[in-house]
Protein backbone atom coordinates (compact mmCIF):
# COMPACT_ATOMS: atom_id res chain seq x y z
CA UNK A 1 0.00 0.00 0.00
CA UNK A 2 1.25 3.69 -1.15
CA UNK A 3 2.33 6.04 1.77
CA UNK A 4 0.07 9.37 1.00
CA UNK A 5 1.65 12.78 2.15
CA UNK A 6 2.22 16.33 1.53
CA UNK A 7 3.71 17.52 -1.85
CA UNK A 8 7.62 18.90 -1.09
CA UNK A 9 7.11 21.90 -1.20
CA UNK A 10 3.49 22.38 0.37
CA UNK A 11 5.66 21.02 3.22
CA UNK A 12 8.55 23.44 3.17
CA UNK A 13 6.74 26.64 1.13
CA UNK A 14 9.37 28.90 2.47
CA UNK A 15 12.14 26.37 0.23
CA UNK A 16 13.36 27.97 -3.28
CA UNK A 17 13.86 25.39 -5.51
CA UNK A 18 14.48 26.50 -9.17
CA UNK A 19 14.90 24.71 -12.70
CA UNK A 20 15.12 20.69 -13.09
CA UNK A 21 15.27 19.83 -8.87
CA UNK A 22 11.89 22.26 -8.76
CA UNK A 23 10.50 19.71 -11.58
CA UNK A 24 11.46 16.34 -9.64
CA UNK A 25 9.89 17.62 -6.39
CA UNK A 26 6.29 17.65 -7.93
CA UNK A 27 6.63 13.66 -7.98
CA UNK A 28 7.38 13.48 -4.55
CA UNK A 29 5.73 13.91 -1.35
CA UNK A 30 6.59 14.59 2.45
CA UNK A 31 4.92 11.75 4.20
CA UNK A 32 6.71 12.14 7.90
CA UNK A 33 9.50 14.65 9.80
CA UNK A 34 10.99 14.16 12.78
CA UNK A 35 13.65 15.59 14.67
CA UNK A 36 15.95 13.68 17.22
CA UNK A 37 15.94 14.02 20.80
CA UNK A 38 19.83 16.36 20.52
CA UNK A 39 17.66 18.76 18.07
CA UNK A 40 20.59 18.29 15.83
CA UNK A 41 19.58 15.98 12.96
CA UNK A 42 16.00 16.55 11.22
CA UNK A 43 14.68 13.52 9.13
CA UNK A 44 12.53 13.70 6.15
CA UNK A 45 10.51 11.14 4.97
CA UNK A 46 9.63 11.04 1.04
CA UNK A 47 7.60 8.82 -1.16
CA UNK A 48 7.81 9.24 -5.16
CA UNK A 49 6.51 7.91 -8.34
CA UNK A 50 10.04 7.54 -9.93
CA UNK A 51 13.40 6.95 -9.42
CA UNK A 52 15.79 10.12 -8.07
CA UNK A 53 19.55 10.50 -8.16
CA UNK A 54 21.43 10.36 -5.17
CA UNK A 55 22.60 13.71 -5.89
CA UNK A 56 19.28 16.18 -6.32
CA UNK A 57 18.86 14.16 -2.94
CA UNK A 58 21.72 15.74 -1.25
CA UNK A 59 21.06 19.01 -2.92
CA UNK A 60 17.69 19.11 -1.44
CA UNK A 61 19.47 18.46 1.82
CA UNK A 62 21.71 21.68 1.41
CA UNK A 63 19.71 24.08 0.26
CA UNK A 64 16.85 23.31 3.24
CA UNK A 65 19.92 23.41 5.25
CA UNK A 66 21.10 26.39 4.21
CA UNK A 67 17.65 28.05 3.64
CA UNK A 68 15.66 26.99 6.60
CA UNK A 69 18.53 26.26 9.48
CA UNK A 70 21.17 28.31 8.39
CA UNK A 71 20.84 29.94 12.00
CA UNK A 72 20.94 26.35 14.22
CA UNK A 73 22.72 23.39 13.90
CA UNK A 74 20.98 21.41 12.69
CA UNK A 75 21.80 18.35 9.72
CA UNK A 76 19.14 17.40 7.38
CA UNK A 77 18.85 13.83 5.72
CA UNK A 78 16.33 12.51 3.14
CA UNK A 79 15.27 9.07 3.56
CA UNK A 80 13.38 8.30 0.43
CA UNK A 81 11.44 5.63 -0.94
CA UNK A 82 10.18 4.98 -5.01
CA UNK A 83 7.22 3.49 -6.04
CA UNK A 84 8.38 2.14 -9.20
CA UNK A 85 6.29 0.90 -12.07
CA UNK A 86 6.49 -3.23 -13.59
CA UNK A 87 8.87 -1.96 -16.62
CA UNK A 88 11.75 -1.71 -13.49
CA UNK A 89 13.21 -5.05 -12.48
CA UNK A 90 16.28 -5.15 -10.17
CA UNK A 91 18.41 -5.33 -13.59
CA UNK A 92 16.72 -2.59 -15.27
CA UNK A 93 16.65 -0.56 -11.92
CA UNK A 94 20.59 -1.09 -11.86
CA UNK A 95 20.92 0.48 -15.46
CA UNK A 96 19.80 3.40 -14.01
CA UNK A 97 20.92 4.16 -11.11
CA UNK A 98 24.04 2.50 -10.96
CA UNK A 99 26.08 5.93 -10.76
CA UNK A 100 23.75 7.19 -7.96
CA UNK A 101 24.62 3.87 -5.84
CA UNK A 102 28.48 4.81 -6.75
CA UNK A 103 27.44 8.03 -5.34
CA UNK A 104 26.22 7.14 -2.54
CA UNK A 105 28.79 4.58 -1.22
CA UNK A 106 31.38 6.94 -2.23
CA UNK A 107 29.48 9.54 0.44
CA UNK A 108 28.92 6.57 2.91
CA UNK A 109 32.54 4.64 2.66
CA UNK A 110 34.84 4.74 0.05
CA UNK A 111 35.49 0.90 0.03
CA UNK A 112 32.21 0.14 -0.02
CA UNK A 113 32.37 2.34 -3.07
CA UNK A 114 35.67 0.59 -4.54
CA UNK A 115 34.16 -2.59 -3.89
CA UNK A 116 30.94 -2.27 -5.34
CA UNK A 117 32.60 0.04 -8.20
CA UNK A 118 35.20 -3.21 -9.14
CA UNK A 119 32.58 -6.09 -8.54
CA UNK A 120 31.11 -8.02 -11.29
CA UNK A 121 27.40 -8.19 -10.90
CA UNK A 122 24.92 -10.39 -12.75
CA UNK A 123 21.51 -11.38 -12.29
CA UNK A 124 20.99 -15.31 -13.00
CA UNK A 125 17.23 -14.67 -11.80
CA UNK A 126 15.47 -11.88 -11.85
CA UNK A 127 14.87 -11.27 -8.33
CA UNK A 128 18.37 -12.55 -7.53
CA UNK A 129 22.13 -10.42 -7.76
CA UNK A 130 25.04 -12.03 -7.95
CA UNK A 131 28.18 -9.74 -6.74
CA UNK A 132 31.59 -11.32 -7.36
CA UNK A 133 34.21 -9.21 -5.74
CA UNK A 134 37.70 -9.07 -5.39
CA UNK A 135 38.81 -11.80 -3.77
CA UNK A 136 40.91 -9.49 -0.83
CA UNK A 137 41.27 -9.12 2.81
CA UNK A 138 38.81 -5.73 2.55
CA UNK A 139 36.05 -7.59 0.62
CA UNK A 140 36.21 -10.34 3.37
CA UNK A 141 35.49 -7.74 5.76
CA UNK A 142 33.25 -5.11 4.18
CA UNK A 143 31.09 -7.85 2.24
CA UNK A 144 28.47 -7.90 4.94
CA UNK A 145 28.31 -4.28 5.14
CA UNK A 146 27.90 -3.50 1.71
CA UNK A 147 25.18 -6.58 1.59
CA UNK A 148 23.31 -4.43 4.00
CA UNK A 149 23.53 -1.13 1.96
CA UNK A 150 22.42 -2.71 -1.40
CA UNK A 151 19.71 -4.53 0.47
CA UNK A 152 18.23 -1.42 1.75
CA UNK A 153 18.71 0.75 -1.44
CA UNK A 154 17.04 -2.19 -3.55
CA UNK A 155 14.33 -3.74 -1.24
CA UNK A 156 13.94 -1.02 1.59
CA UNK A 157 13.82 2.36 -1.01
CA UNK A 158 12.80 0.73 -3.98
CA UNK A 159 10.24 -2.22 -3.22
CA UNK A 160 12.08 -5.25 -4.57
CA UNK A 161 11.81 -8.67 -3.50
CA UNK A 162 15.65 -9.01 -4.16
CA UNK A 163 18.41 -11.56 -2.96
CA UNK A 164 22.11 -11.03 -3.16
CA UNK A 165 24.24 -13.53 -2.89
CA UNK A 166 28.45 -13.16 -2.97
CA UNK A 167 31.29 -14.45 -4.20
CA UNK A 168 35.07 -13.29 -4.92
CA UNK A 169 37.04 -13.88 -7.47
CA UNK A 170 40.76 -13.07 -8.24
CA UNK A 171 41.86 -9.48 -8.91
CA UNK A 172 42.99 -9.62 -12.47
CA UNK A 173 41.60 -11.42 -15.19
CA UNK A 174 42.76 -14.08 -17.65
CA UNK A 175 44.30 -11.17 -19.74
CA UNK A 176 46.46 -9.65 -17.22
CA UNK A 177 47.49 -12.87 -15.56
CA UNK A 178 49.30 -13.35 -19.12
CA UNK A 179 50.52 -10.15 -19.10
CA UNK A 180 52.24 -10.85 -15.70
CA UNK A 181 53.75 -14.51 -16.86
CA UNK A 182 55.38 -12.48 -20.19
CA UNK A 183 56.96 -10.25 -17.60
CA UNK A 184 57.87 -12.93 -15.43
CA UNK A 185 59.85 -14.46 -18.03
CA UNK A 186 61.10 -11.22 -19.19
CA UNK A 187 62.75 -10.58 -15.23
CA UNK A 188 64.19 -13.89 -15.40
CA UNK A 189 65.68 -13.71 -18.65
CA UNK A 190 67.09 -10.83 -17.10
CA UNK A 191 68.36 -12.30 -13.74
CA UNK A 192 69.88 -15.37 -15.54
CA UNK A 193 71.98 -12.79 -17.64
CA UNK A 194 73.23 -11.17 -14.62
CA UNK A 195 74.18 -14.31 -13.04
CA UNK A 196 76.46 -15.16 -15.98
CA UNK A 197 77.64 -11.87 -16.36
CA UNK A 198 78.16 -12.26 -12.08
CA UNK A 199 79.81 -15.67 -12.37
CA UNK A 200 82.07 -13.96 -15.48
CA UNK A 201 83.44 -11.02 -13.03
CA UNK A 202 84.36 -13.36 -9.69
CA UNK A 203 88.28 -13.21 -9.39
CA UNK A 204 90.08 -16.40 -9.61
CA UNK A 205 91.68 -17.90 -6.42
CA UNK A 206 94.80 -16.93 -5.46
CA UNK A 207 97.15 -19.93 -6.37
CA UNK A 208 98.32 -21.69 -2.93
CA UNK A 209 101.92 -21.71 -1.61
CA UNK A 210 103.30 -24.97 -0.90
CA UNK A 211 102.82 -25.20 2.32
CA UNK A 212 99.31 -24.00 2.54
CA UNK A 213 99.38 -27.19 -0.20
CA UNK A 214 100.96 -29.23 2.17
CA UNK A 215 98.65 -28.41 4.79
CA UNK A 216 95.53 -29.17 3.20
CA UNK A 217 97.18 -32.72 2.31
CA UNK A 218 98.36 -33.04 5.53
CA UNK A 219 101.45 -33.55 4.87
CA UNK A 220 102.94 -30.26 6.10
CA UNK A 221 106.05 -31.27 8.67
CA UNK A 222 105.61 -29.38 12.02
CA UNK A 223 108.98 -29.00 14.21
CA UNK A 224 108.94 -29.09 17.69
CA UNK A 225 108.37 -25.23 19.42
CA UNK A 226 104.73 -25.51 17.43
CA UNK A 227 106.44 -23.95 14.40
CA UNK A 228 106.40 -24.96 10.37
CA UNK A 229 109.31 -24.98 8.71
CA UNK A 230 110.92 -21.56 7.44
CA UNK A 231 107.89 -19.92 8.57
CA UNK A 232 106.46 -19.00 12.34
CA UNK A 233 102.99 -20.99 12.85
CA UNK A 234 101.10 -18.00 13.56
CA UNK A 235 102.18 -16.35 10.84
CA UNK A 236 100.88 -19.18 8.47
CA UNK A 237 97.97 -19.48 9.97
CA UNK A 238 97.00 -15.30 9.65
CA UNK A 239 98.02 -15.77 5.77
CA UNK A 240 95.52 -18.81 5.61
CA UNK A 241 92.75 -16.96 7.40
CA UNK A 242 93.23 -13.50 5.30
CA UNK A 243 93.39 -15.65 2.00
CA UNK A 244 89.87 -17.63 3.46
CA UNK A 245 88.36 -14.23 4.49
CA UNK A 246 89.44 -12.42 1.18
CA UNK A 247 87.76 -15.34 -0.75
CA UNK A 248 84.45 -15.21 1.57
CA UNK A 249 84.42 -11.28 1.03
CA UNK A 250 84.35 -11.80 -3.10
CA UNK A 251 81.96 -14.51 -2.94
CA UNK A 252 79.74 -12.81 -0.87
CA UNK A 253 79.77 -9.46 -3.11
CA UNK A 254 79.01 -11.23 -6.40
CA UNK A 255 75.93 -13.29 -4.14
CA UNK A 256 74.41 -9.83 -3.32
CA UNK A 257 75.13 -8.17 -6.30
CA UNK A 258 72.74 -10.99 -8.52
CA UNK A 259 70.18 -10.90 -5.60
CA UNK A 260 70.01 -7.71 -5.75
CA UNK A 261 69.00 -7.16 -9.11
CA UNK A 262 66.27 -9.83 -9.22
CA UNK A 263 64.47 -7.92 -6.02
CA UNK A 264 64.66 -5.03 -7.76
CA UNK A 265 63.06 -5.85 -10.95
CA UNK A 266 60.71 -7.53 -8.80
CA UNK A 267 59.81 -4.64 -6.71
CA UNK A 268 59.70 -2.32 -9.62
CA UNK A 269 57.19 -4.54 -11.69
CA UNK A 270 54.73 -6.04 -9.34
CA UNK A 271 54.73 -3.34 -6.08
CA UNK A 272 56.85 -5.56 -3.54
Amino acid sequence: MEETGKEFLEAFPKLEVEGELRELLSTMEVVRVTLNRRKDLLRIYTVSSQWIHKKYIYKLEDMIQSQLFSHAPIRVKIIERFYLSRQYTPERLLEVYYSSILLELKNYHILLFHLFRTAKITFPEPELMELALENSVIAHEKEEELYRVLDKIFCERCGFRLSIRTSFREERDESEIQKSELEMREAARHVAEHLSLGRAEEPEPEEKKPAERQREAGTLEIPPGGKTAGTGGKTAERNSRCGAATIRTCCTEGILRMTAFPLTVLKERWGM
